[in-house]
């Protein structure tokens, strides 16, 4: 038989060809699998931090298409936190900005409101109407 050690490292090789590929891609699921096995099978952080770059960059695009204010919240943040580009952030602080203007504007708290609109203004949405999503 294969001595157990082959048969982990063939495993974590094709965990990180894995990683690798779907780095490249769309699949916002398929590439969050991949990055929990590659995390435990101890797959190294220097394949692991660009996989973590593109699914925050799948994560907020998908978020700034949706209406979900703490997914878009937490995408946000993520994104941030990994230093992503200027413009689909900006992108997805104004659809947050207009999401929470929407929610405001329909319930009944004032200071929520206020709130909202002052962001709103901050990122120069006050002459724009607030829609659905894009």
């Amino acid at each position: 038989g294969v001595p157990c050690e082959s048969l982990s490292e063939a495993k974590r090789e094709l965990a990180r060809r894995d990683l690798v590929e779907l780095t490249k891609g769309n699949e916002l699921e398929a590439l969050e699998c991949a990055i929990v096995t590659a995390e435990e099978l101890g797959i190294d952080n220097e394949t692991l931090t660009p996989a973590f770059r593109r699914l925050a960059q799948l994560k907020l695009k998908t978020a700034t298409g949706g209406s979900n204010i703490p997914a878009l919240h937490d995408a946000i943040s993520r994104a941030v936190e990994l230093g992503l580009e200027a413009e689909p952030l900006a992108e997805a602080r104004r659809r947050l900005v207009e999401l929470e203007l929407n929610a405001a504007s329909r319930g009944d708290n004032p200071e929520r409101l206020r709130q909202a609109v002052s962001a709103a203004a901050g990122i120069g949405l006050s002459g724009r109407p607030v829609g659905g999503a894009k």
